[in-house]
């Protein structure tokens, strides 16, 4: 937030030095410079913005592999005990006979 309070200050303050009667105007009234300046910065800080989503999408995307592979063992476990359980429980109502 103070990011957005310092902007709206320096807006307020580049047009009211070059709106101000009497005081020299180094940026009259259509503002030029004022929004190149403005430009610039919104296509730097969009940049950032898209770098930022990359690297947060990689990030989510290592996660995401990272639980697959987990879920994956897991799965392969329960399966492996259920194959274990099942033999025991096989030999408990069979027995063998000598």
């Amino acid at each position: 937030m103070p990011f957005i309070w310092l902007h709206a200050f320096a807006f307020a303050a580049w047009i009211t030095l070059n709106v101000w009667p009497g005081a020299d105007h180094p940026d009259p009234y259509p503002f030029i410079f004022l929004t190149l300046m403005v430009s610039l910065e919104a296509i730097f800080l969009s940049t950032l913005v898209l770098i930022s989503q990359n690297d947060d999408a990689r990030v989510a995307e290592r996660r995401n592999a990272l639980d697959l592979q987990i879920n994956l063992l897991s799965e392969q476990e329960k399966h492996q005990d259920a194959a274990a359980a099942g033999g025991h429980r096989t030999q408990a109502r069979h027995p063998r006979r000598r």
